[in-house]
């Protein structure tokens, strides 16, 4: 039998995160979530959850979804949820996009009728360039190629962070690799330099450069648009952080 409390098996099978903390909650729905980062896409999965020893048929949703982000397989903007007594039900998202924009989310309202009437609750996912990013195969020589590539000067986006939390180039790029999802290319003395590109369209490198300093790190980042390079950059600053 398949656990609604868990992601199915087909997601596992890709990198993933459960986020604990409600998105939503009143006494008798609360409405947690989850990423998965497919290599085609980005996948939310909403666990919603019947507090009570009631049921709660018809907890109707309705999505607000930003215009970069495209719905694949089934995916609507509405859908319906019935919740037995105690019960937790998920809901499968899958979106795939072009571009990557910051400060973007996917907002949500929900409205049910429980014990004490009508109910109405909302939510937001925020997303963050790692959810659209995915690593590219480059080289080093690649790397510095592209990096003076047609248009990529007018991407360039760069940041000096004052107490980053990582004192060395390899923990830097390690997490920079692992939280972006981007290739670590080479580390050069203090330097690090990366890549990756939005899902699989291999014509939408980003390019991001680091230097680990004795107070301070910094990154610069370049990509097919300032807007693309301003949400990698501004992950960066959050990674350096330790956010």
């Amino acid at each position: 039998m398949v656990d609604p409390t868990t992601l199915l098996s087909a997601l596992a099978l890709f990198p993933s995160a459960m986020y604990d903390a409600p998105i939503s909650a009143d006494a008798t729905v609360v409405v947690t979530h989850a990423k998965v980062w497919k290599p085609e896409g980005l996948v939310i999965v909403l666990f919603y959850r019947n507090l009570t020893t009631a049921a709660v048929p018809g907890v109707s949703t309705t999505l607000d979804v930003p215009s970069h982000l495209m719905p694949l397989d089934a995916t609507k903007k509405t859908f319906i949820v019935n919740l037995g007594p105690g019960e937790t039900q998920q809901q499968v998202l899958s979106y795939t996009s072009q571009s990557v924009m910051t400060g973007s989310s996917i907002k949500g309202t929900f409205a049910y009728t429980g014990a004490t009437g009508s109910q109405k609750g909302f939510f937001s996912v925020s997303m963050l360039a790692s959810d659209l990013v995915r690593s590219c195969t480059f080289t080093t020589p690649e790397f510095g190629a592209a990096w003076e590539g047609p248009g990529m000067a007018q991407s360039h986006r760069t940041r000096t962070i004052a107490g980053a939390v990582f004192r060395n180039a390899d923990d830097f790029i390690k997490a920079l690799a692992d939280t972006l999802h981007l290739n670590p290319v080479e580390v050069i003395g203090a330097e690090v330099i990366l890549c990756g590109q939005v899902l699989l369209n291999d014509q939408t490198k980003c390019l991001v450069h680091g230097k680990v300093k004795a107070a301070s790190i910094e990154v610069s980042v370049r990509s097919t648009s300032a807007q693309y390079s301003q949400a990698v950059i501004t992950q960066c600053v959050a990674i350096c952080q330790g956010k």
